[in-house]
């Protein structure tokens, strides 16, 4: 699979073995399949929490939030944690009335990071 240059996706080992993924740009249908197989490689390894940052996003739509609720429910199953850092703006606002915020996990800000 190519990489869209429509997301832009950055991992980094964070503390505690935390995976940090750092997506910009757009997650949609075009770009989700990317997201998704980064995120299943990496629990594929194995990690106790992966951290999702999102406040380099500029748009997600159903199928962006899809990906977020599939790997919260992996996460669920597979006992290791799923937090999303989301800033402000339109991304937020569709977490907010899809009704994710109160289902994800959130941070304020990357543990130990930026």
């Amino acid at each position: 699979m190519r990489p869209s240059p429509a997301l832009e996706l950055k991992t980094k080992l964070g503390e505690r073995d935390t995976s940090v993924v750092v997506a910009r740009g757009e997650l949609d249908f075009a770009t989700r399949d990317e997201l998704v197989e980064l995120l299943e490689s990496i629990e594929d390894i194995g990690t106790s929490r992966i951290v999702l940052d999102l406040r380099g996003l500029k748009f997600i739509d159903s199928s962006g939030l899809h990906v977020l609720i599939a790997a919260h429910k992996r996460a669920l199953a597979g006992g290791w944690g799923f937090q999303v850092v989301s800033g402000p703006g339109r991304v937020w606002r569709t977490l907010t009335l899809s009704g994710l915020t109160t289902e994800l996990h959130f941070l304020s800000r990357v543990p130990n990071g930026d």
